[in-house]
């Protein structure tokens, strides 16, 4: 890498701790090697140096200090399906979110279909999961937290888009996870970050807004969380909580929003856990050419406001009315599918809450088209060109039979259906032609390699047309 690769990995990585260290560690070792003049190469190490001592400071503060300025207290008893708003939504205070939907998403990660998904993208950013009414004696019907996938090639931005989530939450209350990860550990780590100022035995404790992001994640991670899958990725504060049995007792607090990046298809995941199918906002990315980069912009802003449109007054006045409003109404009131309104219902809620959406009439007619989107993109990734692999292996075998039933040989009939079914480069451009919108050329040509191995071909070149070829040896 040249100096410049690294400046812009800095830029990209700007509030990530361990990433500023690595590039940190191997610019100095290999500092001697550059073109560029001593001093600017030195200018930058210092840069680096001095980022790396405010990032450590920012978590030893939010470590030590008792999280006060993150808790949001409401009164729930406030809350029923009765009540009327008492002020307009365009009050001040409320333009920050207008502002991320048509100035900060388009200028660090613009979306494919803008208009359709970056308006649920900048709900998805905003929501307070503190905000939302556990059951009660006022609440007999809770609403779902949806979870957010964030799906798409490598090298599409899936990592950026999910960093502008992160930036709404200070460090205590926003946590990377890996894939390697256990189910013991996250339902720790997520209590952590999700409660504060309470104890066990009296119950007192307090839900501040947290993000857990689950980056580059795959369905087989799946497994590792053994029997905490469910409370992992609950939507409902009723459910969220772990007991550990032992000598001593514990429970553990699950409920925050809940974010994954993946090149996976949301299909591939949902097999295995069918419930994330309908609890789960889908944002597709394409690569793009982003105005900024995340370094460009004082994020502390973005926090401060997020404060502010979740102050107490606003949500028991504003939020709580629109909130009871939509809890009344259901599948067979709009055109949204049915087994997507759960995830819906507080989209639409914090949407009109926001100005996002006008009013909630508006908000049923974008879920609506949003939703169709959703069928639409996922009707054309993943699963479907695979299937058309399989498509063209079944023919494979239709035409060799035929050549077998003639009396030709093996080898012959092996040779001659290849010719005209298994060229590589056509399968992979006709797959192309379809797909280019969400994956690029690595990601399927590896899939398509991969998955002709598995069916028994050998990926290799025809003895006479000197092309690519798949071919299976009888």
């Amino acid at each position: 890498m040249n100096l410049e690769e690294y400046r812009q990995e800095f830029r990209e990585c700007y509030d990530d701790l361990d990433s500023v260290e690595v590039i940190l560690s191997e610019l100095k070792q290999c500092q001697h090697t550059f073109t560029e003049e001593e001093n600017e190469v030195g200018e930058f190490i210092k840069s680096l140096e001095q980022r790396k001592k405010e990032l450590k400071d920012e978590i030893k503060n939010s470590q030590t200090n008792n999280y006060n300025d993150w808790v949001f207290e409401y009164d729930f008893d406030k809350y029923s399906f009765h009540l009327e708003p008492v002020e307009s939504l365009n009050t001040e205070g409320l333009s920050y979110p207008l502002f991320l939907r048509d100035v900060i998403i388009p200028s660090f990660h613009p979306l494919p279909d803008e208009d359709i998904q970056t308006p649920i993208a900048a709900i998805c950013m905003l929501i307070n999961s503190a905000a939302l009414p556990p059951i009660s004696e006022n609440n007999s019907k809770e609403l779902l937290l949806p979870l957010v996938y964030i799906s798409g090639a490598t090298g599409t931005g899936k990592s950026k888009l999910a960093g502008l989530f992160e930036r709404h939450y200070p460090f205590h209350s926003r946590k990377q996870l890996k894939g390697s990860d256990t189910g013991a550990t996250l339902i720790d780590r997520m209590h952590k970050a999700c409660y504060v100022r309470g104890s066990y035995e009296n119950n007192d404790l307090v839900l501040k807004p947290a993000l857990f992001n689950f980056e580059n994640f795959y369905a087989a991670n799946l497994k590792r969380w053994g029997d905490y899958g469910v409370e992992i990725l609950t939507t409902e504060k009723q459910y969220a909580v772990v007991s550990k049995q032992g000598k001593d007792k514990q429970d553990f607090y699950t409920y925050c929003l809940k974010i994954f990046t993946s090149i996976e298809p949301l299909q591939a995941v949902s097999k295995q856990m069918s419930e994330m199918d309908r609890r789960t906002i889908r944002l597709f990315t394409k690569r793009a050419n982003p105005k900024l980069t995340i370094s460009s912009y004082n994020w502390k802003y973005s926090m401060e406001q997020y404060k502010k449109l979740w102050e107490k007054n606003k949500v028991e006045n504003i939020f709580f009315p629109i909130l009871g409003k939509v809890s009344k109404i259901t599948e067979d009131d709009t055109d949204i599918p049915d087994e997507y309104y759960p995830a819906s219902q507080v989209i639409m809620a914090v949407g009109v809450y926001l100005g996002i959406f006008e009013d909630i009439d508006h908000a049923i007619e974008h879920l609506t088209e949003y939703w169709n989107y959703v069928k639409q993109c996922e009707s054309k990734r993943g699963v479907p060109f695979i299937a058309y692999f399989d498509e063209l292996i079944e023919e494979y075998y239709v035409h060799l039979q035929e050549y077998l039933d003639k009396g030709y040989s093996h080898k012959r009939s092996d040779n001659l259906a290849s010719q005209e079914l298994l060229y590589a480069d056509e399968i992979f451009d006709k797959v192309w032609d379809t797909h280019n919108k969400f994956y690029n050329k690595t990601d399927i040509s590896e899939a398509m390699k991969s998955h002709f191995e598995k069916k028994g071909f050998t990926y290799t070149v025809h003895p006479v047309t000197k092309k690519a070829i798949f071919r299976k040896y009888l």
